[in-house]
């Protein structure tokens, strides 16, 4: 049996046609590829045992940097890190009801990424 999605978002506006692509997400096979984890290991979603929560998120400013230009002017976009922050929060409640794995997902560098999880105490890795 392969590994099945299940989309959960946050729509900023609601909006039915976002709606109908999370609709025809939902079930559908994670697709078979590997993504560098923020422990250097390589993980493939659809080959993983059990329940995976994965969220998706565009970016995570460094500490030590200002965001990128016109990033505070995208409605929701600052809710990045408070986003891991929730997921971090919850971990235990997610695993207790199920989870085997909790991962965050962005196309930023795996360095970038890095940093995020030892200055947020995530505990969990982001890909």
């Amino acid at each position: 049996m392969s590994t099945r999605m299940i989309v959960m978002t946050k729509l900023i506006v609601n909006d039915i046609d976002s709606m109908s692509i999370v609709m025809a997400l939902t079930g559908k096979p994670v697709p078979d590829f590997l993504l560098t984890s923020t422990d250097d290991q390589q993980v493939d979603l659809a080959s993983l045992k059990g329940i995976s929560a994965v969220y998706a998120y565009p970016r995570i400013s460094p500490a030590d940097q200002p965001s990128i230009d016109g990033w505070d002017d995208i409605p929701g976009a600052k809710g990045c890190t408070i986003q891991s922050r929730g997921f971090a929060t919850n971990y235990g409640v997610i695993i207790g009801a199920g989870a085997s794995h909790v991962y965050g997902l962005s196309t930023q560098l795996t360095g970038v990424q890095k940093e995020a999880v030892e200055r947020l105490h995530l505990p969990f890795h982001l890909l």
